[in-house]
């Protein structure tokens, strides 16, 4: 499927629930909970729970700066240490802002123990360096490169980017548009 097309298109999963949560955080991608989010497309449990929560606020993608701006710091540590513990951890999806579920999700891969790019780190740099911004020929590069993955690692890279794409499609609202997604996600995704 397309990118931009995946969230967009398809059926949400049953609600997963905060016990997907527990204990995933700093996990490797194959030793955690999936969730198959899009014919076949699996994803962490705990990021698609995160992401439902997300969605469930209604408007929260339209929230200006969503995943840009952060919540307090006490917000972040409560929900995680709510989450972590499985105490109300349902409550706690519940309670927490939108912002405060955008930087778990934020926080969930960039606390993955191996990068996800790791295997094709050298060439995207070069890729990425070599080509001019943007295009299709960048586009179809990347593809390349995403092929060559572990498939772990290549689907949760395909799930980020229909999260950025969802996040684009209410740019008029909260002002994250290609580049803005791209600057938070960039650190995230690509170390």
């Amino acid at each position: 499927a397309a990118l931009g097309s995946l969230l967009a298109e398809r059926q949400p999963p049953k609600p997963i629930g905060a016990s997907a949560i527990v204990g995933s955080f700093g996990m490797p991608l194959d030793e955690v909970a999936l969730v198959d989010v899009s014919s076949g497309l699996l994803v962490p449990a705990a990021l698609e729970t995160l992401w439902q929560a997300l969605q469930a606020r209604g408007e929260a993608l339209r929230s200006e700066g969503i995943f840009r701006l952060s919540t307090s710091e006490s917000e972040l540590v409560e929900t995680r240490r709510r989450l972590n513990g499985g105490d109300a951890g349902d409550a706690a999806l519940e309670e927490a802002s939108a912002h405060c579920l955008a930087s778990l999700i934020k926080s969930h891969l960039r606390e993955l123990p191996s990068p996800m790019w790791r295997p094709v780190h050298a060439q995207a740099r070069e890729l990425l360096a070599a080509m001019p911004k943007g295009g299709a020929a960048l586009g179809n590069q990347l593809r390349g490169l995403l092929q060559k993955l572990p498939r772990r690692a290549a689907e949760v890279l395909i799930w980020a980017c229909e999260v950025m794409a969802a996040v684009i499609a209410h740019e008029r609202d909260n002002r994250m548009g290609i580049a803005a997604i791209t600057a938070v996600f960039a650190p995230v995704i690509m170390r």
